[in-house]
């Protein structure tokens, strides 16, 4: 684990930065993660009833839920 010392604070090295907006990543797969969200990469998943496209797994299960009525949490 690469850390560095700040003022005090021990802060994890960022050496994966977005092209994009800037952002930087301390490991690669993050980055990627990242660029997903901005188009960078076609959606890894895509919803079979609507076709949106979400870059992760989760949000197409939540976003299925939704085409089912399903809502588990109350507000």
């Amino acid at each position: 684990q690469q850390e560095e010392e700040e003022e005090g604070k021990k802060r994890k090295k960022k050496p994966f930065p977005c092209s994009r907006c800037g952002k930087s990543f301390p490991e690669s797969a993050a980055l990627l993660r990242h660029q997903r969200g901005h188009g960078a990469e076609p959606p890894a998943q895509s919803c079979p009833r609507c076709g949106l496209g979400f870059a992760e797994g989760p949000a197409l299960l939540a976003h299925l839920r939704g085409h089912a009525g399903d809502k588990p949490y109350t507000c």
